[in-house]
């Protein structure tokens, strides 16, 4: 086995036989290849838990350590049926060979595994701990006690399962802070006046933001923030645009158009729909284009998001006779087509809920005070970690 290649396999949903079959015996064998890296994707109780557990044993036979191999489960209660499964199979692997192909062939293997580890002498039967399955939070910690000092905890903590004490620990310990003349204490009175001076209020969306601080972390800390958090949004924006874009029956396009400008010309300029004036197709899926992508919804969309039933003189169709008459039909016709076009409503009111592009200064020295405070949260929950031996799983994981 070339030990440079991934040996994962993942599990996922799908459909699967709960025994081989002709259809996907070639596919069940062809996970067990250690050179190569699978998702294997079926429903409860079709037997991925088996296959796993014959990749697994498959490994061992290759390996010099069992140590080697890793299996990674989301619970307790997998990982322990995992192991159950592997000891057992290796268990009876010095019984009879089974009639069944497919538990022949985990007997098959694990006899190869029981062979490599009599000759190595790992005992795995009498030293099952050996035997590397572990939960995602359990292999964090596990790799955090490997190293100590770079992890910062000294002594390796224990996991806290209900960290929300230590994170309000930490809040509280910050909150202290507002008395000390310092520039986390203008930060946080900067917090405050937003929140009309509601101390209980900033405490709590502090202590929340503790448990979710391997999301916003690294952008905190980062030295061009604004740089990086604006080109994030732009980048939002942008791909919401595309979108957008392809979502639009191309064939409605040169008609809403033409519909667009004439009601543009009659609201003025000042009108959100005045964005369009101009246009000589469907806005581009741009920051430039956002504007006119704006008008065109607040023409075709009622504030709840869906399709208009009417147009009248407040969205640029006057009840008169002749042209102004025929402009609007011709948008009651075109409101009648698009009106089939679900996933093009959606994006058009997801313009509605898009985050501005770009801050301005007020926005950014508002943000920056919530950074600093922020920041220190994280310093002071890490002394609230180790004055009680603590950490949570987000800390291991960030280690």
């Amino acid at each position: 086995m070339n030990p440079a290649l991934p040996t994962t396999i993942r599990k996922g949903g799908g459909v699967a036989s709960p025994h081989p079959t002709p259809s996907d015996q070639s596919q069940r064998l062809a996970a067990l290849d250690p050179e190569r890296s699978f998702i294997v994707q079926a429903p409860a109780g079709s037997g991925k838990t088996g296959l796993l557990t014959q990749r697994f044993l498959g490994l061992l036979a290759a390996v010099e350590n069992p140590e080697e191999v890793v299996a990674i489960t989301f619970t307790r209660k997998a990982a322990a049926e995992m192991r159950t499964r592997i000891l057992q199979a290796l268990a009876r692997a010095d019984g009879a060979e089974p009639a069944e192909a497919w538990e022949r062939l985990t007997w098959q293997l694990a006899r190869s595994a029981l062979r490599q580890a009599e000759q190595r002498g790992w005992k795995l039967l009498e030293n099952p701990q050996r035997l590397r399955i572990r939960t995602i939070d359990s292999l964090c910690q596990f790799i955090a006690r490997q190293m100590p000092l770079r992890a910062g905890f000294g002594d390796v903590p224990g996991i806290e399962e209900e960290p929300s004490a230590l994170y309000r620990a930490a809040a509280r310990s910050v909150l202290a802070e507002l008395e000390s003349g310092t520039e986390l204490a203008g930060a946080l009175g900067i917090l405050l006046e937003q929140l009309d001076n509601r101390l209980e209020v900033l405490l709590d969306l502090i202590a929340d933001m503790l448990g979710r601080r391997d999301q916003w972390l690294p952008p905190v800390l980062g030295s061009n923030r604004r740089e990086e958090i604006e080109r994030s949004l732009r980048r939002a924006v942008e791909g919401h645009l595309w979108k957008l874009a392809e979502a639009f029956p191309s064939a409605a396009a040169p008609e809403l158009t033409e519909l667009a400008q004439y009601a543009a010309e009659r609201l003025g300029p000042d009108h959100s729909l005045g964005a369009c004036l101009g246009l000589d197709g469907l806005p581009p899926p741009a920051l430039a284009g956002l504007p006119a992508w704006n008008g065109l919804a607040e023409l075709l969309l009622t504030r709840d998001g869906a399709w208009r039933k009417r147009v009248d003189v407040r969205n640029g169709f006057p009840a008169a006779p002749g042209p102004a008459r025929q402009a609007k039909e011709r948008m009651m016709a075109l409101l009648g087509v698009l009106g089939a076009e679900t996933d093009l409503a959606k994006y058009l009111h997801g313009l509605r809920a898009l985050p501005d592009p770009g801050y301005s200064d007020a926005d950014w020295s508002l943000l920056q005070a919530l950074f600093s405070v922020l920041a220190a949260a994280v310093a002071h929950l890490r002394v609230v970690f180790r004055d009680h031996g603590k950490a949570d799983f987000i800390e291991t994981a960030l280690a």
